[in-house]
């Protein structure tokens, strides 16, 4: 009878290390993450900054990494050129704290070069204080039109001089759709890749679905990565959806939008289809909508290319939304939930959009009341609404207001008016409990359109807004509620 071989309990030990530094290698790209090591490796200064290893303040382990800004939108570096390539997506995370009193944000970027320049790629933005660790997490694709040297991982303050902690550090590949589109444009590939390719990656199994624009699930399938797949599905725009386990069981999911056909007949297709929807007066309610889509589509096809994904994305849900119309005129009563739409310009003819949280149990047989919410400069109606839901008690409505900056004075303050008029006609509002407020540039706008028209408003709630030029005497019969900081950085209280 063979004798098995029995081993010390610090043989396995050693290969638990072993295995678990290899798999650490495999995922988190970036060297020495955490700071762990009494070296910067090879973070260099952005700009004009000081940084430093810092022993005391730590998101977790031994040391953290300080950087302290000199001026706007300075902080630190480092070279990623050797272990990140051209048209790959890749995840991010990292831990931010201020490194002093007060809040800052700090911004996460991939610097790269084409045709000789830099260019810049926003990552995302943390906001952080001095009390508690912040987590930014984001996916980011690499260009391909990026040169292969010159790539860089950047942190830098995005306003003043707040001193800042980053530590833990992770940077490794994303699941990533990827369309090989061969000379018969009716059999494009879908390729799952996870980084460049890697033996002990190919074995991991990623599940796809591949839904039409009717949102019917039209493939199911489960395939290894770098494998081809290749549908046999009629000419038009699809989803796919992907996911997967990495080495660690971390989940991971991705979806793209790809065309089967030829693309210019596609869209010419789409473009009449969704023409006829806006010349049909029956159907106003979806004008404001259908323009924005087209809009979309036609900016993203200029700024980024035909085959772009945000091109493709806008002309997905211009597909989706003319076909559900088409299908059901009456498709707009069936809206519940938190939703992006648009309502059609007097000005312009054109799409302007907005976003609206229905109550869930929405009963157009009584009516609600509607809060109005505009966004600070620099955001949106998307970025400022942030985790918004459905409340069953009233509407959220989250304006635009023309652009980011718009202030909210002209052309910025009609669409605030014509945006709400909009709503009051297509859903059930008590004209009485119309309440507005605001933050920042929102809160001034509150301030502004709550003194020009105080016999709209029920109440209004200005949030760190600017007051001091408004003729507010017309509006004394009007509820107001104004909160802010003694020590806000770029609106003071005074």
């Amino acid at each position: 009878m063979r004798q098995l071989k029995t081993f010390p309990p610090a043989f396995f030990v050693i290969i638990f290390i072993t295995a678990a530094s290899i798999l650490a290698d495999i995922l988190n790209l970036l060297d020495n993450p955490g700071f762990e090591s009494k070296s910067v490796g090879n973070w260099t200064a952005l700009d004009s900054c000081r940084f430093e290893l810092n022993n005391l303040a730590r998101h977790s382990g031994k040391r953290s990494l300080s950087f302290f800004p000199l001026k706007d939108g300075a902080g630190i570096r480092s070279d990623i050129s050797s272990i990140i390539q051209p048209g790959y997506k890749y995840f991010f995370t990292g831990w931010f704290r201020n490194a002093e009193a007060g809040w800052g944000q700090v911004d996460v970027y991939l610097i790269y070069q084409h045709a000789g320049k830099n260019q810049q790629l926003v990552i995302g933005r943390a906001d952080c204080n001095k009390d508690i660790w912040t987590q930014l997490s984001r996916e980011f694709v690499v260009p391909e039109s990026a040169e292969r040297s010159g790539l860089q991982l950047a942190i830098k303050t995005a306003w003043g001089t707040v001193a800042f902690l980053v530590d833990d550090l992770e940077l490794r590949p994303a699941l990533q759709i990827h369309i090989d589109r061969p000379a018969l444009p009716n059999e494009p590939g879908i390729v799952l890749r996870m980084g460049q390719h890697n033996d002990k990656r190919n074995r991991l199994l990623t599940h796809v679905n591949v839904f039409n624009h009717r949102q019917q699930l039209v493939k199911q399938l489960d395939q290894p990565l770098d494998a081809a797949l290749r549908a046999a599905l009629p000419n038009g725009f699809y989803r796919v959806v992907a996911n997967t386990q990495d080495l660690d069981k971390q989940q991971f999911e991705t979806e793209k939008i790809y065309y089967i056909g030829a693309l210019e007949k596609l869209r010419t297709d789409l473009v009449n289809q969704s023409n006829e929807i806006v010349s049909t007066e029956t159907l106003v309610r979806y004008h404001g909508w259908i323009r924005y889509l087209q809009y979309l589509s036609s900016y993203y096809e200029k700024r980024e290319g035909e085959n772009a994904d945000r091109t493709l994305q806008a002309l997905f849900r211009l597909s989706q939304w003319t076909q559900t119309i088409r299908d059901n005129s009456a498709a707009f009563d069936t809206l519940y939930g938190v939703h992006e739409w648009a309502y059609l310009s007097r000005v312009d003819d054109s799409g302007q959009p907005f976003k609206i949280a229905i109550p869930s149990a929405y009963d157009a047989r009584k009516t609600y009341p509607l809060v109005v919410v505009m966004h600070g400069y620099g955001g949106n109606h998307i970025e400022y609404s942030g985790g918004v839901t459905s409340n069953p008690d009233y509407f959220e409505l989250h304006v635009l207001g023309r652009s980011r900056g718009g202030g909210y004075r002209d052309l910025s303050e009609a669409d605030v008016l014509d945006v709400v008029d909009y709503v009051r006609a297509n859903w059930r509002i008590d004209d009485r409990r119309v309440h507005l407020t605001g933050t920042s540039m929102g809160g001034g706008g509150t301030f502004q359109l709550g003194s020009r028209y105080p016999d709209r408003w029920a109440s209004a709630r200005p949030v760190c807004g600017f007051g001091a030029d408004q003729r507010i005497g017309n509006s004394l019969h009007v509820p107001f509620y104004s909160t802010h900081s003694v020590d806000d950085p770029a609106v003071p209280v005074l």
